[in-house]
């Protein structure tokens, strides 16, 4: 992946994610992981919020079902990266993104 590292990535993430879906009916990043959930990814982002347990992976294939193109397009022009490495990107930092972000089990801001 070119041009950001990836703790830096990790760090920025929820920042980038509200960003992009502000004006999206998903809103934000909870909405994201509401969305997440419906599609029967609960466990997963259960995982993310949770203070005990691993965080279990998800894939870019199960990310392109919540994100339309328009919207990992402009995933990529906020990240840097070509659009074809947006969602292998997103699906490996958003698991630690939400970690990182939910010290208590509840996302931060």
């Amino acid at each position: 992946m070119s041009g950001i590292d990836w703790l830096e990535l990790v760090k920025m993430l929820p920042g980038v994610v509200n960003a992009v879906l502000q004006h999206t009916p998903l809103k934000n990043l909870s909405g994201l992981l509401v969305a997440l959930e419906n599609t029967g990814l609960g466990k997963e982002v259960e995982s993310w919020l949770g203070t005990q347990t691993q965080n279990l992976p998800i894939s870019k294939d199960q990310l392109k079902g919540v994100l339309n193109d328009q919207q990992i397009q402009e995933f990529a022009r906020k990240l840097g990266i070509p659009v074809d490495q947006v969602l292998d990107a997103l699906a490996k930092a958003l698991p630690d993104a939400v970690d990182k972000h939910s010290p208590t089990g509840k996302l931060l801001g």
